[in-house]
C-alpha cells in the first residue's frame, strides 16, 4: 500500500511540474488561440514619430524599435491591412526600424497582428522571459495586398517577439491591431482538485484492502 501511495504522490508532482509545450502559426484572428484576446486597434497611441512606446495598463504592451525609429500614422488607413490608425517603419526619406521588439507585460499564450506592405523577407520569433527563442516564422511578403493578411504565434509563456527584416534592404511595412492572449494561469486549482480526487481514490482503495 505504502508503494502504491509513493507512485501517486509521484504522479502529483510530475503533474505540478509539467508544462506543455506547444507552438504554431497564426494566420487568422479567428484562431481559437485568440478567443477572449485584447486588441490594441493603435488608436490609443499619440500619431508621430516614436522609439519606444508602453501601456501602462494591461497587458501591458509595449513596442521598441531596436533600431532607428517607428511611427503611429494613419495616412494610409484604408490600404495594405490598415485600419484607422496603425504602426509602420516609414518613411522612405526616414528610414524607420529593421527590428521591432513587441513585449507583453504579463506574458501570454498567443498574439498576431494584420501585416502589410512588405516587398522584402521579415522574420517573427517569439521569446520567453530568459530570452529563449520558443518559435520563429518567416512571414509572407505581401506587396499591396489587403486581403486582411493576419499573422502571429501561439506558444506557452511568451514574453515578447521580435519581427525582423532578414533580408539586408530597407522595407517599409505597417503593423494593426495587435491581438494579446493572456497566458493561462498556472493550474493551482486544478490541481488542488486532482490532488482531493487522488487522495478519496487512496482513501476508497484504503477502505477495499481492510
Amino acid at each position: 500500500m505504502f508503494k502504491k501511495m509513493t507512485v501517486l504522490a509521484a504522479v502529483v508532482v510530475a503533474l505540478m511540474s509539467f508544462t506543455p509545450a506547444y507552438g504554431y502559426f497564426i494566420t487568422s484572428t479567428g484562431d481559437s488561440a485568440l478567443s477572449g484576446a485584447y486588441v490594441d486597434d493603435m488608436s490609443m497611441w499619440i500619431p508621430g514619430d516614436w522609439i519606444a512606446a508602453y501601456h501602462l495598463l494591461p497587458p501591458n504592451q509595449s513596442y521598441i524599435a531596436v533600431d532607428n525609429h517607428f511611427w503611429f500614422d494613419s495616412t494610409y488607413s484604408g490600404q495594405w491591412n490598415m485600419t484607422g490608425q496603425y504602426l509602420d517603419n516609414g518613411t522612405y526619406s526616414d528610414e524607420g526600424f529593421s527590428a521591432l521588439k513587441i513585449g507583453f507585460g504579463g506574458g501570454t499564450s498567443a498574439f498576431g497582428f494584420h501585416w502589410g506592405a512588405s516587398d522584402y523577407q521579415w522574420a517573427l520569433t517569439a521569446y520567453d522571459a530568459s530570452d529563449t527563442a520558443i518559435e520563429s516564422y518567416s512571414l509572407p511578403i505581401t506587396h499591396a495586398s489587403s486581403a486582411g493578411e493576419f499573422y502571429g504565434i501561439a506558444a506557452s509563456n511568451i514574453a515578447y517577439a521580435l519581427l525582423t527584416n532578414v533580408s539586408g534592404t530597407y522595407d517599409w511595412v505597417m503593423i494593426d491591431d495587435l491581438h494579446i492572449a493572456a497566458s493561462a494561469v498556472p493550474v493551482p486549482g486544478a490541481l488542488w482538485l486532482l490532488g482531493t480526487g487522488l487522495v478519496r481514490l487512496l482513501g476508497l482503495r484504503r477502505k477495499i484492502s481492510r
